[in-house]
């Protein structure tokens, strides 16, 4: 390869570079590098890129490039938490791909979905007109978000997943079809179900009258690990003062120093912990999903947030207000 197609660091004074932006800046400043204090930039890392005036393409420096590498990586794991298959529509709605996140993960519907567009399959929760809607959403080019919809998996067993996906467009601006993801969140209804059947039992006008419906209860399974860990009848006592509640990307539950009016039992979400270095730098010190809760603090008797909680990945979690859990902590030997 040519010096024009392959510039030499040491002899830059014809190429322009890009100037420090360490991969954080989404409009990155070109300019010429000419003389010996641009030079010395390069070789200190403050330059993240070179680019051949010949052809207009650009070369990574080596240390730039691993930093993309391991964003990459972590964009990577990521996905995995927050989804569980992956799939690819063509331009006329119809599953060209569908595979999972993790190796081996197989589709949670009893039906081959290769050729298929979403309405042609069993769905038992959307109507004609549910459909109806969702293919104007698809026909204007919307993205969409938590389709959620019932169906039977490969083992005769009713499943609920969540499908967002958008629009696929070619270098020249045609329509080319959607992709997205695709979350199993059967745990996650299963839980609102036994939540609601909690609610109706307390709200009810005479307890005498009703009987809760143990057989929910026993049947279906509890999303977060740490509920599911404690006794039945210490889970259903619990159930009074859970609500279920739906945590976005993004969404700040606590701030150092904030008071905890809630603890969260994630049931397919995740929250990060974060600490401040340097005085303005974030260093994620923890990560909190389906295996316990947020709020442990107010179990030591402590009542306000050392740390930032960020939730990392959208879902859903049971909420109980820090009043409430201190008490079912004190009454609770199981829960402690």
């Amino acid at each position: 390869m040519s010096k024009a197609a392959n510039p030499d660091l040491r002899e830059l004074g014809q190429a322009p570079a890009i100037a420090p932006t360490r991969l954080g800046i989404s409009a990155p400043i070109l300019r010429l590098v000419k003389n010996a204090p641009e030079r010395a930039a390069i070789e200190a890392g403050q330059v993240d890129a070179v680019i051949d005036p010949a052809s207009g393409e650009v070369f990574l420096l080596p240390e730039a490039k691993q930093a993309l590498q391991e964003e990459q990586a972590r964009i990577r794991s990521l996905l995995a938490r927050s989804a569980d298959w992956r799939w690819e529509q063509d331009e006329n709605y119809r599953f060209v791909s569908h595979a999972g996140i993790a190796a081996d993960s197989l589709a949670p519907y009893n039906e081959d979905i290769d050729g298929k567009r979403l309405w042609d399959m069993q769905f038992h929760n959307m109507q004609e007109a549910d459909w109806s809607t969702h293919q104007m959403q698809l026909e204007w080019r919307f993205a969409f978000r938590d389709l959620e919809l019932k169906c039977t998996d490969n083992h005769g067993k009713t499943c609920w997943v969540s499908i967002s996906g958008e629009p696929i467009y070619d270098k020249y601006d045609e329509f080319k079809g959607y992709r997205g993801i695709t979350r199993d969140i059967t745990q996650r209804k299963f839980a609102e179900a036994i939540a609601q059947a909690s609610k109706d039992f307390h709200n009810d006008k005479d307890d005498d009258e009703y009987t809760f419906d143990n057989d929910i209860a026993e049947r279906e399974p509890i999303a977060n690990s740490l509920l599911a860990a404690v006794p039945r009848k210490d889970y259903l006592n619990l159930l009074a003062g859970l609500t279920p509640v739906t945590l976005t990307y993004g969404q700040v539950l606590y701030e150092p120093g904030q008071l905890i009016e809630h603890v969260y039992f994630p049931s397919d979400c995740l929250i990060s912990l974060l600490t401040t270095v340097d005085g303005n730098r974030a260093l994620g010190v923890g990560l909190i999903g389906r295996e316990g809760m947020l709020g442990i603090p107010l179990a030591l008797g402590i009542e306000f947030s050392s740390v930032r909680t960020l939730v990392q990945a959208s879902g859903t979690a049971m909420r109980m207000n820090a009043a409430c859990f201190r008490k079912e902590v004190a009454d609770s030997l199981p829960l402690q």
